[in-house]
């Protein structure tokens, strides 16, 4: 992840940027799924979520330290890049 503000709060850092590897920008297309499903946006059974501007997209992300230096995703957003 490209660090782009770090914060303080509740005794945690939380980094906020953009995802830059493979591994972060499923995690985040992985999470976006996940609340989108819980919300019932999808048709029952749906095991993917793609579109054409997934690829091309910018993906902003925070992210809080869990203690391994992995950090978890505690919220994300996909900025899709208008032509």
């Amino acid at each position: 992840m490209d660090v782009i503000l770090r914060i303080g709060a509740a005794g945690r850092l939380i980094d906020f940027g953009i995802a830059t590897t493979r591994t972060e920008r499923s995690a985040v297309m992985a999470q976006r799924f996940r609340v989108y499903q819980c919300h019932g946006y999808y048709r029952p059974g749906l095991k993917a979520d793609r579109d054409e501007c997934d690829r091309s997209a910018v993906y902003f992300l925070a992210r809080v330290d869990d203690g391994d230096g992995r950090g978890v995703i505690i919220g994300s957003a996909r900025l899709i890049v208008g032509a």
